[in-house]
């Protein structure tokens, strides 16, 4: 198996000869903070000197089913990108090494920043629940991508094993969530299921002249209830602190889609098992909104309001 925290002159010599057969590599840059992917960007130049980027990503072994996680994201990067969502262009995939040495994908360089502090933090909200309303209004056929996951049960995971999670049960409110999802998961309202990215947060996602040029990291693109997304972006405000941006990225998704999210107090509770039991950690302080670093108790504190919101609402 290849070694992913590099990318070797044969493996991009046989990408090139691929997708940009009249150009050199000039430089590669091994991208901070991968996890369950390791990405590499390309600085190319062409014969006529035209320069380019392009993005390697290849799939941790460690971390799932590799040819799977490639098949996927491939797939979909394709259906929002022919259907004008912004996301990087895919132009190979290789879902078992044959180029890349192990799984993975290559896309075009989509220019952009995370944005963590934006001068009109209403406004950002507003297009955050925006861009999350035309993924949930996509017409998508699951039938016709790979390895397309269930966002229902990826999202409730931690009820597999019918034993509540040792981080859960470290909670103040682990145990009683454990209760109430396990006693409602079947019970449910039916909706109109859609594609789910089951990460949308701040850290997958890029702006430019404050707008948002790219929504990246699908590799976990999922089929299922909206609210799933909808209720970990909601907890993403709470975690900052902000939940009056909460409150203004829920009207605007709800106006966006013409009614109130159903099911949502269920799922911003099953949310709130991925920060537990120390939700203080999930958030690292640079990303506190206005350059204004939260202490932990605070951080927990906004924490259980959130949770304490979402028994209400699930419960009214």
């Amino acid at each position: 198996m290849a070694d992913v925290s590099e990318l070797s002159e044969a493996n991009l010599d046989a990408v090139l000869r691929k997708i940009a057969p009249r150009s050199r590599c000039n430089s590669i840059e091994l991208m901070p903070g991968s996890f369950s992917n390791i990405t590499h960007v390309v600085n190319l130049t062409s014969d006529r000197g035209t320069a380019s980027r392009i993005v390697v990503r290849r799939y941790n072994p460690e971390n799932g089913n590799m040819s799977a996680k490639a098949h996927r994201e491939f797939a979909v990067l394709h259906l929002l990108f022919t259907q004008g969502l912004p996301v990087p262009h895919p132009l190979l995939a290789d879902y078992h090494g044959q180029w890349l040495g192990t799984p993975g994908i290559v896309t075009n360089f989509v220019e952009g920043q995370q944005v963590m502090n934006p001068a009109n933090p209403e406004q950002w909200a507003r297009q955050l629940a925006q861009m999350l309303a035309r993924i949930h209004a996509l017409d998508c056929d699951p039938a016709k991508i790979p390895s397309l996951m269930n966002a229902n049960t990826e999202a409730i995971w931690f009820l597999r094993d019918k034993e509540i999670l040792k981080s859960m049960s470290e909670h103040p409110d682990g145990q009683s969530i454990w209760d109430e999802l396990t006693a409602r998961h079947l019970y449910l309202r039916p909706v109109r299921p859609a594609l789910i990215h089951l990460d949308y947060w701040v850290h997958n996602i890029l702006w430019q002249d404050d707008q948002i040029s790219a929504v990246l990291d699908w590799e976990e693109a999922a089929y299922g209830d909206p609210a799933v997304d909808v209720a970990y972006a909601h907890m993403g405000f709470y975690g900052m602190c902000r939940s009056d941006l909460a409150d203004i990225f829920l009207a605007e998704y709800e106006q966006a889609v013409g009614k109130p999210v159903a099911n949502l107090g269920f799922w911003e509770l099953a949310a709130a098992v991925r920060n537990m039991p120390d939700p203080a950690q999930w958030l690292d302080e640079e990303v506190a909104l206005g350059g204004v670093a939260r202490d932990a108790t605070t951080v927990c504190e906004c924490f259980r309001t959130f949770i304490r919101e979402a028994r209400q609402r699930l419960t009214s």
